[in-house]
């Protein structure tokens, strides 16, 4: 995995995480690792196993594809401090409340997806 790639996967991280209105604590302590070391890993210095990946994905209930989209520029914007304009600030905050609300569906989409599978192996062991 590229240095690149492990910044864009630990700013998904770390919107995800903020999307959820969790702390960098909170979700070291699900991991069982300290704050730091979770903020390793949205800062791209640690490399991000698939097993903690999968583990990340249950506590903050998102598809791990989500970790791979590219939303540079939203994600760069989200965690740019530097702006003082209102309009700026109201479109991103549009802006992400709309990643939030496509996660959301995304979850919703899952559930159901899931609970197909679940009701198909049901059928398929009454057989």
């Amino acid at each position: 995995m590229k240095i690149g790639d492990k910044i864009s996967i630990g700013r998904n991280l770390s919107i995800i995480r903020e999307l959820r209105e969790k702390t960098q604590s909170d979700i070291a302590k699900h991991l069982g690792i300290s704050q730091q070391a979770y903020n390793s890993i949205e800062l791209g210095k640690s490399n991000l196993s698939f097993s903690r990946a999968v583990e990340l994905s249950r506590i903050l209930k998102f598809d791990l594809v989500v970790l791979s989209i590219n939303h540079s520029n939203l994600f760069s914007a989200v965690l740019s401090k530097d702006s003082n304009s209102n309009q700026y600030n109201f479109e991103l905050r549009q802006q992400t409340e709309r990643v939030g609300e496509l996660i959301e569906k995304l979850d919703q989409l899952m559930l159901i997806q899931n609970t197909k599978a679940v009701n198909l192996l049901i059928k398929s062991k009454k057989h």
